[in-house]
């Protein structure tokens, strides 16, 4: 009986192991044996959360970098002819190692490039209103 004399009220999860308990027969040995492994059993399961997260967020920072790595291939693969697209997909698989180093220089390249160019492209616009001007 409860507090209030009414009949005693259990969690859900209480009641699971009640059944779950009465399911496996357990001895009272059994049963203390099982109750001193909750915190640990609990922490494990804590573990596995947090590792299942990080593996999502890891499975989203792939799908998200193989993203931008079709976006490359597909730009590459417009700027190439047949033919060299083949042998860059050949050199590529024959010489995985090689390539962190080549996006990190393509990647310094590139953002060392980008302000120049963003600058050089506006001269170009300059020169077009020239062109215009002219006409």
């Amino acid at each position: 009986a409860g507090a209030a004399g009414g009949p005693l009220q259990l969690s859900p999860e209480a009641m699971v192991a009640m059944e779950l308990l009465r399911e496996l027969e357990l001895t009272p040995e059994q049963q203390r044996d099982v109750a001193a492994k909750k915190s640990e059993v609990q922490q494990l399961q804590e573990d596995l959360e947090r590792t299942i997260a990080t593996l999502e967020q890891l499975a989203s920072g792939v799908a998200t970098r193989n993203e931008s790595l079709h976006a490359e291939m597909t730009e590459i693969q417009s700027i190439l002819n047949p033919k060299q697209v083949v042998d860059f997909m050949t050199w590529v698989n024959k010489n995985r190692a090689c390539m962190a180093l080549i996006n990190d220089l393509w990647e310094k390249a590139y953002v060392e490039a980008r302000p120049r160019r963003a600058a050089s492209d506006d001269e170009d616009d300059e020169d077009d209103d020239d062109e215009d001007d002219e006409d």
